[in-house]
């Protein structure tokens, strides 16, 4: 069963209802959801098998189409999938020849209407191609997803052509949020060694590391008796123990304080961690980053090549933030990108960006698996 089928659900435009239509990828093993004029947001990433839903679903009862400008932690933030370009944060873009233009929050392209540029259908193979175009900035930014008959990963096809004659600088995101569970681990490839940590970070853990090693564990030497009497709950900030050797392999324990693993929500962490660069050496490496379930007996990620996506960014939020009146969510983030900052003038201040010459292109590819 390989299909690709097109629907139309309600939506808010302001405070009128519209149709916006949803496209369906799927064969007998996976799915995959795509509303266009959302931003091309992925609103559902599904196990067949299992019937298992992946991606963390809105807690509104009908999606929102974003004016460009809105405030994406303000309304937007609400799961799913989108793709994050030239930028994260909402920032003043400044470049030879790009002056003070105001990015909106999380990129140009959550907040604009894609088109759909090709669709092939054979008894093979599957192909919804989508672009858009930049409202500020001249570029057209296209997304193919394929996936075969008898396949469990969609292979995702990105070009960058800049229709402008300066070079462009930017970083780009995917920004997919899944729905957390305890005991869920996080999987990442040998190769993938150390993040950048942020403030979120520092706190819970009472430090100033501006850099930590994967798999980052931290177990207080008397964690027995905080389990056992439930006192582990708020941080680690709280706990002037010093740290014990606990391996990550002890799920015991790794559940509370390794970040392999998905910590309980009532640990309220919250942490976006940007890895090192990965493209610097002359090997091109596979890269692999995924989230398992039902004690590694289920998995959903990425994998791609360091010489074309450079970092991996994870945003771990544990009920211990959130950018709007909705409560925290509960959630994880795993995103392949290109640039190691939400910020893309801090990127560039550390040489961790990418920059597509006057009217030339880019391209690079990721693989999404369910298993």
């Amino acid at each position: 069963m390989l299909s690709l089928t097109r629907s139309f659900v309600k939506a808010l435009s302001g405070k009128k209802e519209t149709n916006v239509e949803v496209i369906t990828l799927a064969n007998a093993r996976v799915s995959m959801s795509i509303v266009p004029e959302l931003g091309a947001k992925i609103v559902s990433l599904k196990s067949l098998t299992n019937q298992y839903e992946w991606l963390q679903q809105s807690p509104y009862s009908k999606m929102s189409v974003p004016e460009y400008g809105d405030s994406f932690i303000n309304g937007f933030d609400t799961g799913g999938w989108d793709e994050c370009f030239p930028s994260i944060k909402q920032e003043i873009y400044s470049a030879e020849g790009y002056k003070d233009l105001a990015l909106p929050d999380h990129g140009e392209l959550w907040c604009l209407p894609w088109k759909i540029t090709k669709i092939i259908e054979t008894d093979n193979f599957v192909t919804l191609s989508l672009c858009c175009q930049g409202r500020q900035l001249p570029y057209q930014f296209t997304r193919s997803i394929t996936l075969h008959k008898d396949s469990h990963e969609f292979v995702i096809h990105y070009q960058l052509a800049n229709l402008g004659l300066n070079p462009l600088p930017y970083m780009w995101s995917m920004h997919p949020i899944f729905a957390a569970q305890p005991g869920m681990q996080i999987q990442l490839s040998d190769n993938v060694k150390q993040f950048y940590t942020d403030n979120g970070f520092n706190r819970f853990f009472n430090h100033s590391e501006s850099v930590i090693h994967w798999p980052y564990s931290y177990a207080p030497s008397n964690l027995d008796s905080l389990i056992e009497n439930h006192t582990f709950k708020v941080g680690a900030q709280a706990l002037n123990q010093p740290f014990a050797s606990q391996s990550c392999d002890n799920q015991r324990y790794s559940q509370f304080c390794c970040l392999s693993y998905v910590m309980d929500k009532q640990s309220h962490f919250a942490s976006k961690l940007f890895s090192k660069p990965m493209n610097n050496n002359a090997q091109n490496n596979l890269i692999t980053v995924a989230l398992t379930r039902e004690n590694g007996a289920q998995r959903c990620g990425f994998s791609y090549y360091s010489d074309e996506v450079s970092h991996v960014g994870l945003w771990l939020n544990y009920q211990g933030w959130s950018g709007s009146a909705l409560a925290p969510a509960y959630v994880v983030g795993l995103e392949p990108c290109i640039g190691g900052h939400d910020s893309l003038q801090q990127a560039m201040t550390k040489n961790e960006y990418a920059q597509v010459p006057a009217t030339g292109k880019h391209s690079w590819s990721v693989s999404c698996f369910i298993e």
